[in-house]
């Protein structure tokens, strides 16, 4: 006998309740599913939709589902049910597709009527060719096409799978495989050559085929159950997921923390602030489905980039005050020895230490620094992609990245392929307004930035190396004056004891100053903004030279400038995550 599941409720969520930055879950299964399972898978389903409602409930669902028969079609229907966007890849252009189920034509129309994205993937190599037929191997290597698609982009896959080996190309087992292991460069001609895997999981329902429910293959799946896998994990192994009890399971994944905790942070944001930041981004001309149907791209844009300014205010200002009362303890200590060995200078040292760490422990606590640079890691990832795709380029952003960069801003990358569930850019729009507007709103602004920024990170460098040097020089001062003072006058005095103390404080508060200046990265923030504001004027200036016609001679030229462009910004962004990821926050204190 096959175990009882229970349904369970989902939790009433109202459509302002989440953010916009979704758990990408995709879905592979058999097409021929026995008719008196299906109540059970829907019930193991909607488990599990409802558990992941209920543990994150400000982050939205979004399901990857090609509308094929049987289990796509069956997971888009629970998923719907408790509020989940529907995304439809299709394998080939529609009219082929639907060749493989003439006799459900309605159910897939219906199901795709509900759909906030539907595009069809470009054709795998073995099938690019012009020729429109698209059967045999060529077929196959469609499906798996779109099953490796799936893959890549989602976070959760969800298998409804008998657990026998791979039989056909494209099939269930062997997209599952793909999933599993490190076969993505041989089997796929995907650009997935990043190690960020353990950021996924797959969500095993064993199902019988159709097939099996004979007697004599009855006792080869005679039971349900489920099981959760990271990607690249030995299946032997212990994995993060617990029961709390029957019905709720828990994800115990610490990137759908952080995407919750994102999302929790773009619900309380308003509405007005939200729509300042989308206008610096695009023309109030331009709507935002041009680049995504489903406008989250240019939503999450917004949150990360206001997210990202709080926490930088937050963190710079935590930070000024932990080094400001660093040197606070320095002077306490040094003037209680050697000039007022008074009480209250006595005390001024622990309470300014105490400070600190209070300071430092609201920083380190809350991730302030980690939060900072996710949202704007987060934003400018974003932002070359919407320029991108104004502009008709088809590049990634997250080719781009290098194996260090992956590993310094963690659970971004599959976030942000998540929302890359996309059409192909408009190139009619592209050379009618979207270079334009690519130039305006993103090389001409920019450049006025990074110019704007080498300027005031300029002077910050400047002052505080003569800063630094000034404490040098009046330290060696004092000590030579200390010195003769001290042979001519050989008593006590209050003169002697300050100069003493300015010696010894000197070049503690300089160090103190260079640390923080370090920690800023001031030095190599002038260099990195010089360098990309020659970049975008150089840029700048290429496109407006290229001619206000759009005539297809210029079009390739002006894209090739932007790609370039944008592969600087990422990496330089990239390199700046690195930075400050290497050295972690700490009291500056040795």
């Amino acid at each position: 006998m096959r175990p009882e599941l229970g349904v369970v409720e989902t939790p009433g969520l109202k459509g302002n309740d989440t953010g916009p930055l979704p758990m990408v879950i995709g879905v592979t299964g058999h097409r021929d599913l026995a008719p008196e399972d299906i109540p059970r898978i829907q019930a193991s389903l909607a488990a599990l939709f409802a558990c992941l409602r209920r543990q994150y409930p400000h982050t939205p669902l979004r399901l990857l589902s090609p509308l094929a028969e049987g289990a796509d079609r069956l997971v888009a229907k629970v998923a719907l049910e408790h509020g989940a966007e529907l995304v439809v890849p299709l394998p080939m252009p529609e009219a082929e597709y639907r060749k493989d189920f003439q006799d459900t034509h309605s159910e897939f129309d219906a199901l795709k009527a509900q759909a906030s994205i539907i595009y069809t993937l470009p054709r795998p190599v073995e099938a690019a060719n012009d020729d429109t037929d698209l059967s045999g191997p060529r077929r196959d290597a469609c499906y798996e096409n779109v099953g490796l698609h799936i893959v890549k982009h989602s976070q959760l896959l969800v298998a409804l799978w008998d657990g026998m080996p791979a039989a056909d190309r494209g099939g269930t087992a062997q997209i599952v495989e793909f999933a599993l292991s490190r076969s993505w460069d041989t089997a796929s001609p995907l650009h997935f050559s990043h190690d960020f895997t353990w950021d996924k999981a797959v969500w095993h329902l064993l199902i019988p085929r159709l097939n099996s429910h004979s007697d004599q293959n009855a006792e080869t799946v005679s039971l349900y159950y489920t099981a959760v896998w990271r990607f690249s994990d030995e299946r032997a192994r212990d994995v993060p997921f617990t029961a709390a009890d029957r019905a709720w399971p828990k994800f115990q994944f610490e990137w759908l923390h952080s995407v919750e905790v994102f999302n929790s942070e773009a619900i309380s944001l308003s509405p007005r602030r939200i729509q300042e930041s989308r206008d610096t981004l695009l023309p109030p001309s331009v709507n935002s489905k041009t680049i995504d149907p489903s406008e989250r791209i240019v939503r999450v844009f917004a949150a990360a980039d206001l997210i990202s300014q709080k926490y930088q205010k937050t963190t710079y200002k935590l930070w000024k005050w932990i080094f400001v009362l660093a040197g606070a303890m320095i002077l306490s200590f040094e003037s209680y020895t050697h000039l007022w060995p008074h009480g209250l200078l006595l005390l001024a040292y622990p309470a300014a230490f105490i400070a600190m760490t209070i300071a430092y422990s609201v920083l380190n606590r809350r991730r302030l620094d980690d939060r900072f640079i996710d949202a704007r890691v987060l934003a400018e990832a974003l932002r070359v992609a919407i320029y991108w795709r104004l502009a008709g380029i088809r590049e990634s952003i997250i080719d781009q990245y290098l194996g260090r960069h992956i590993a310094a801003i963690g659970w971004l990358p599959n976030s942000i392929l998540g929302l890359l569930t996309l059409p192909l850019p408009d190139i009619e729009f592209a050379r009618r307004d979207g270079l334009r507007i690519a130039d305006q709103f993103w090389v001409d602004r920019q450049l006025g930035y990074y110019e704007r920024q080498s300027t005031r990170q300029g002077r910050r460098v400047t002052l505080y190396r003569r800063f630094a040097g000034s404490l040098y020089g009046l330290t060696l001062v004092f000590s030579v004056f200390v010195a003769i003072y001290g042979v001519i006058v050989t008593r006590p005095s209050f003169l002697r004891d300050m100069l003493i103390s300015l010696m010894a404080s000197g070049p503690a508060i300089a160090a103190l100053w260079i640390a923080y200046a370090e920690k800023q990265g001031w030095e190599k923030h002038v260099k990195e903004y010089a360098r990309n504001a020659a970049l975008f004027a150089r840029a700048h200036t290429l496109i407006a030279n290229s001619g206000t016609s759009h005539a297809p001679a210029t079009f390739p030229h002006v894209q090739r400038v932007l790609l370039e462009l944008g592969k600087e910004a990422i990496c330089e962004n990239a390199e700046w995550a690195v930075l400050h990821r290497v050295k972690p926050p700490a009291i500056p204190i040795g």
